[in-house]
């Protein structure tokens, strides 16, 4: 009896480790991601803010013909719209390819402890599945 109860505040202590090791990443988590965040959303703003500048000065270049053919609302709306779009490929874009290539890593990592052959069987498997998609 003295062995099973000395076995349980073992575990205990274990999954008290691990509880505390997961509490400390899901903090690390979140303020990573509050970081990725805030500067992303302010490099997408200044990205913007230069694209609006460069446009600007290309429109003021123009000859008056093209604005008399064109509406100004609808190349306002134009570039709006696609500045937009572009700004926000611009700061999700290469943060979403970050984050999944360090899970994709992590994942590897933590399944080839758990199971070396395995992970190596599926993981064979990727590259026809990319060429297979790309098709």
């Amino acid at each position: 009896m003295l062995f099973f109860s000395c076995w349980l505040i073992m575990l205990n202590d274990s999954f008290i480790k691990v509880g505390v090791i997961m509490l400390g990443l899901v903090a690390v988590q979140t303020a990573c991601n509050f970081f990725v965040d805030y500067q992303g959303h302010a490099m997408g703003a200044m990205v913007e803010s230069d694209m609006r500048s460069e446009l600007f000065e290309y429109y003021l270049k123009l000859f008056f013909s093209f604005y008399d053919e064109r509406k100004n609302g609808q190349l306002m709306s134009g570039i709006t719209n696609d500045l937009l779009s572009l700004a926000e490929l611009y700061h999700h874009g290469p943060e979403d390819y970050i984050i999944y290539l360090i899970r994709f890593i992590g994942a590897f990592v933590i399944l080839i402890n758990i199971n070396a052959k395995l992970t190596l069987a599926v993981f064979i498997f990727l590259p026809i599945m990319a060429i297979y998609i790309k098709n």
